[in-house]
């Protein structure tokens, strides 16, 4: 069973995003809704991978990236942006900062646990 760490202001995100990774039956999903709460249950559970949200309330999710970065514990987890963005900068930017992966809000089930599969695999 893979271990997923999701950090996200928004708690109907939470919610989905651990329904649908508990259901699928091969993970484990944690949820933070804030910076702090998600790197100080990275540095506890070293989770498998990170699904992190562009913006996260008052904090970007660039500097939430090079937080988890900057910590010996967290430094090797595969970060994964959730991004409401359409714009091929931004999400260009996201790649650029050495995020394993990007996933567009809204997503699909299926779509979901297939990219984390896929990075997980």
């Amino acid at each position: 069973m893979k271990t997923v760490l999701l950090i996200d202001d928004d708690e109907d995100i939470r919610f989905i995003v651990d329904t649908i990774l508990n259901a699928a039956e091969d993970f484990t999903c944690h949820t933070a809704s804030n910076r702090q709460e998600g790197v100080r249950l990275a540095q506890s559970l070293r989770p498998d991978l990170i699904l992190l949200d562009v913006v996260l309330g008052t904090d970007r999710g660039e500097e939430v990236y090079q937080d988890l970065r900057s910590r010996e514990e967290t430094r090797p987890i595969p970060i994964v942006f959730l991004t409401g963005s359409t714009r091929p900068e931004d999400n260009d930017r996201l790649l650029r900062l050495g995020a394993a992966g990007l996933i567009a809000k809204p997503f699909q089930p299926d779509h979901l646990i297939d990219t984390l599969r896929s990075y997980l695999a």
